[in-house]
């Protein structure tokens, strides 16, 4: 009872220039390094779990509008793409912008090799409220982001082997 003020963001699959190079920055960061060094793309299961994708400049306006926006205040917000996308799908667009010309690598791998392991076949945000209340939808496609996204990352990662070096 501190009349604490507060608006809360629920970000669905943020990726985009500066994500981590590693499985926490999303499967895309993965299949972009997979696809940069020419080796299989990975695939846990048939492919067919879906998720949604945003692009950083899609949560970023998304938090301005929670921000400028008094009705927003003392609300829960899904700031998110709510296209799907199968991983699979996911893969060979990743290896289509990499390496254009080339079949992609994907090799699949058994849900029953991880023991018990239960993934979740559908991750999408419902943006329904915040499309009503903050004018809310996400403009960046995957198609338009994932190139950006893809040159960043090749350019981090020659940083980082320069420095190695």
């Amino acid at each position: 009872r501190r009349n604490l003020k507060f608006t809360i963001a629920r970000f669905f699959g943020g990726y985009g220039p500066h994500q981590n190079l590693t499985w926490w920055g999303g499967p895309q960061s993965v299949f972009i390094n997979c696809a940069l060094d020419d080796t299989d793309l990975t695939i846990h299961g048939d492919g067919l779990q879906t998720r949604s994708f945003t692009y950083i400049d899609d949560h970023v306006e998304g938090l301005f509008r929670m921000i400028d926006r008094p009705e927003a205040l003392g609300n829960v917000f899904n700031l998110g793409n709510d296209r799907e996308i199968t991983i699979l799908d996911l893969a060979k667009m990743v290896w289509s912008f990499v390496r254009p010309e080339e079949k992609p690598k994907i090799v699949m791998v058994p849900y029953n090799t991880f023991g018990k392991y239960e993934d979740v076949m559908r991750r999408v945000p419902d943006i329904t409220k915040s499309k009503r209340v903050l004018g809310f939808q996400a403009s960046w496609s995957l198609e338009k982001g994932l190139p950006i996204t893809i040159d960043w990352q090749r350019k981090r990662r020659a940083q980082i082997a320069s420095r190695s070096a």
